[in-house]
């Protein structure tokens, strides 16, 4: 019988897994960051990540310093820049393998190819395959694995990225001609994907190596079965010890059984350079993790390098844009996230700035895609950046008020009565949707059962609803939305033409007007300035 998952705590580690480095030359030293998001001078930072890196390479014979994706995205320089500024600082950071995770998709595959390209690294992707049109796709181009020799010892590694991408990044992203030209080999099966799996692993395998190290960006998290880490190893074997991304857990070790009934070590390290990952491979096979935390020495060379890039990109952030008096926040008192599961007044100021630019009748923002507080004091470009990192464009499309109604179900189904439990958020929803131009009622005593496709994606309502009341803002007053009238509805492309949020099956075939070149953050702050003249009071 498979046994249930033990974190194990490093105070209580199997095999000395939090112990100290290697003490042996000869041992394999494989150090990993997973989930930097940009975020390159916090923490530990790049340049300790180098200095320590280099450390062990003047004690260990075998080191390889690896990353298991989410590397580019996360950071005001990262968005002003579409992750070249984290691409041009990797070229100072000796990465021997890095994957990909669903973040490096979000600024699009044509300049996802751009960055791999500028960062000069040796990305590896085992499951994603290009099925369209171009016949010469960069993500077919990238090796399916990596086989690094250590003496007379050969490790394979492989790469598994989730299948979540496609509804974590967006849709259209993935798509030509309306259809999903990226295959992650999952289909409707999870087996589908397993299988995959177990296929790249019995191709090293074959290959005569010793061990086989899995780089992926899965997760840990029970909202990301089936399709985690650990179920990476219980539908295997082969694999010897898996490194993570996308849960954001720092865990220095996880146990879980493979198809053999062998027990296999699963670690991640965090999110953000909070830690150094170390796995080591020993002469005798010993396989145990550790990470190291609060690590201070920098590489002088690489710390000015970075903050050199960093300041290119980030000349305009500090423009100072108007002081503001009235702070607007997504979190409650305690601390706890509200943007996602209720209206809040900084949702409610993006929204009208999108209808007020647009000229639409309704606009619409996911709660998930609002990041951060509107602070009081001295107000720059780079506060707006931090609430709105993801560089969407605005645009406007045509939507009967059927449609509207229905896709509304699919983004408060998962609102309940009280949006806090034991602490932290509860019934949240990155799609949860912030309005303006439109009220409506939720019944959170009615439970919502909405259908989707394999993708996430929002198909129908196949049960009661629980929205009722939606009203609509015309002439200055609010009147019942007539379900067989066409609306303009503004927003994200994220939202409404790539298919984000569940919104593909809805949306995307309506657009009527493109903003093109301008992004969220700028127009909301000029909307701002402009039009309230900084006075937030009136939300």
């Amino acid at each position: 019988m498979k046994k249930l998952f033990t974190i194990l705590l490093s105070i209580f580690l199997f095999l000395g897994i939090c112990g100290c480095q290697s003490n042996s030359k000869e041992d394999i030293v494989i150090v990993y960051t997973n989930d930097v998001h940009a975020g390159m001078t916090n923490n530990v930072s790049y340049a300790g990540l180098m200095s320590y890196v280099n450390e062990l390479k003047a004690d260990h014979k075998y080191v390889t310093l690896v990353d298991a994706g989410d590397a580019i995205q996360g950071s005001s320089a990262a968005s002003v820049s579409l992750g070249e500024s984290v691409a041009e600082a990797l070229q100072y950071v000796d990465y021997d393998l890095m994957v990909l995770g669903n973040h490096e998709f979000d600024y699009g595959t044509a300049q996802l190819e751009k960055v791999i390209g500028l960062t000069g690294k040796h990305y590896i992707n085992s499951n994603i395959v290009y099925t369209g049109n171009s016949e010469n796709n960069f993500i077919n181009n990238l090796d399916k694995y990596a086989i690094l020799t250590y003496g007379k010892k050969k490790v394979g590694f492989v790469s598994f990225d989730t299948p979540e991408t496609i509804s974590d990044s967006a849709p259209v992203i993935f798509e030509e001609d309306g259809e999903i030209v990226y295959d992650f080999y999952f289909n409707d099966d999870p087996s589908n994907f397993w299988n995959n799996c177990q296929k790249i692993v019995d191709e090293v395998k074959a290959q005569g190596v010793d061990y086989v190290v899995a780089l992926c960006h899965l997760g840990q998290a029970e909202s990301s079965r089936p399709y985690s880490a650990m179920d990476l190893v219980e539908n295997t074997n082969g694999i010897d010890v898996v490194i993570d991304g996308h849960s954001h857990l720092k865990l220095s070790a996880l146990y879980a059984e493979n198809k053999d009934d062998k027990q296999v070590l699963i670690t991640s390290s965090g999110t953000g350079l909070e830690t150094i990952g170390l796995v080591t491979i020993s002469n005798n096979g010993t396989i145990t993790t550790t990470y190291v935390t609060n690590y201070t020495n920098k590489d002088a060379d690489v710390e000015t390098a970075v903050s050199a890039i960093e300041e290119k990109y980030t000349a305009k952030l500090d423009e100072k844009l108007f002081v503001n008096d009235t702070p607007l926040s997504i979190w409650d008192d305690a601390g706890i996230r509200m943007i996602r599961s209720r209206e809040m007044a900084l949702g409610d100021l993006s929204t009208d700035a999108i209808r007020y630019y647009l000229g639409s009748d309704i606009a619409m923002v996911n709660g998930g895609s609002i990041r951060s507080n509107l602070p009081a004091g001295d107000i720059t470009y780079n506060n707006f950046i931090n609430i709105y990192p993801f560089g969407n464009l605005l645009c406007c499309i045509e939507i009967t008020g059927q449609e509207l109604v229905d896709y509304l179900e699919y983004c408060y189904m998962s609102v309940q009565s009280d949006y806090a439990k034991d602490g932290n958020p509860y019934g949240e929803n990155g799609s949860f949707m912030q309005v303006s131009g439109l009220k409506l009622t939720i019944d959170t005593s009615v439970n919502p059962i909405v259908e989707v496709d394999e993708n996430d994606n929002f198909i129908s309502v196949s049960g009661d609803r629980r929205v009722s009341d939606v009203m609509v803002l015309e002439n200055g007053e609010y009147v019942p939305i007539d379900l067989n009238k066409t609306y303009v509805l503004g927003g994200y492309d994220y939202n409404i033409i790539e298919g984000g949020c569940g919104s593909s099956v809805i949306f995307c075939d309506n657009v009527i007007t493109n903003s093109g070149s301008i992004y969220d953050y700028e127009t909301i702050a000029q909307y701002v300035i402009d039009v309230l003249s900084c006075d937030l009071s009136k939300y």
